[in-house]
């Protein structure tokens, strides 16, 4: 898949994914047990398939970022989830934006879901880096990803990379979904 110039058959694949994507993300983005007022970033939002389920949860004050590398996958989402009053949309260098005078929030939680293996093994350590930048003292970076070797990242490798950038492992575990394969899933804490 091209993320800064997607094809029509990308585009195509991720109408499926946003489609059906009900049965694998509806349940886990419940199962993250949040509150309704927390300043949320849904760290490679792509079209907008997490966000749906997570800007209906913030139902007390709280507020989505959805942040994408590629301001196409940005435009879409924004076109899907436009209905909704409490998301602010963000495209660019995630290090560049989190470094500029314009942008100072800290978020409360970070969502992490099927993104991170896509990202260039060597530029992981500065994205797990630049999160736990953003992220409030005492707030959770929840990640789920593949971990298959043909299209994946190991879990060891998740922890060591968000170990080394400070943060600290509250759960974690590796599972095997019928449709996906192998995944792991955590909540990794930003010390107060």
């Amino acid at each position: 898949m091209s993320y800064s110039d997607p094809t029509i058959l990308d585009r195509f694949g991720d109408t499926i994914s946003y489609s059906l994507g009900c049965i694998i993300y509806k349940r886990y983005i419940r199962s993250l047990g949040l509150k309704g007022d927390e300043l949320l970033m849904d760290f490679g939002c792509g079209g907008g398939g997490s966000a749906r389920y997570l800007a209906p949860l913030l139902t007390r004050g709280g507020r989505l970022t959805c942040y994408d590398r590629y301001g196409y996958w940005v435009d879409r989402a924004g076109r899907r989830l436009r209905r909704h009053g409490n998301i602010d949309f963000l495209a660019g260098e995630l290090s560049v934006l989190a470094e500029s005078d314009t942008f100072t929030p800290r978020f409360d939680a970070i969502l992490v879901h099927f993104v991170f293996h896509e990202i260039e093994k060597s530029e992981r350590r500065n994205t797990a880096d630049t999160l736990y930048r953003l992220l409030a003292p005492g707030g959770s970076l929840y990640i789920r990803e593949p971990v298959k070797a043909s299209h994946g990242i190991p879990p060891e490798e998740i922890r060591s990379i968000l170990s080394t950038a400070g943060f600290s492992e509250q759960a974690g575990a590796t599972m095997k979904m019928a449709i996906l394969g192998p995944l792991h899933s955590g909540r990794y804490i930003k010390k107060a």
